[in-house]
């Protein structure tokens, strides 16, 4: 797609550890980015708002709790879902809330 002209730098959660989240090696996503505020249900049912929206590739790899560096500030996926066009993913819809680090 034609719009996804920014870069997303995710860095997958890879569970927990002793002293709080392990996080795997970071990869760049090309993503159509947009600054706003949504509210939206993350994973635990909890209403969050997201201060960050992107539409990705078919094939995007982020899941909830990864982390995302975009524009110089850090992120959280609270919520990614395959957008659908009859049969086949079209696009993927990633929110994700400010965090700070």
């Amino acid at each position: 797609m034609s719009i996804m002209c920014d870069t997303l730098a995710i860095t997958p959660k890879a569970g927990n550890g002793a002293y709080g989240p392990v996080y795997g090696k970071a990869y760049t996503a090309n993503a159509y980015v947009e600054a706003g505020f949504k509210r939206v249900v993350n994973k635990d049912g909890q209403e969050v708002v997201a201060s960050l929206f992107a539409i990705c590739a078919p094939s995007f790899a982020g899941h909830v709790g990864d982390k995302v560096s975009f524009g110089g500030s850090t992120y959280e996926i609270v919520d990614a879902q395959p957008f659908k066009e009859g049969a086949r993913v079209h696009h993927v819809e990633v929110y994700m809330a400010s965090i700070a680090g």
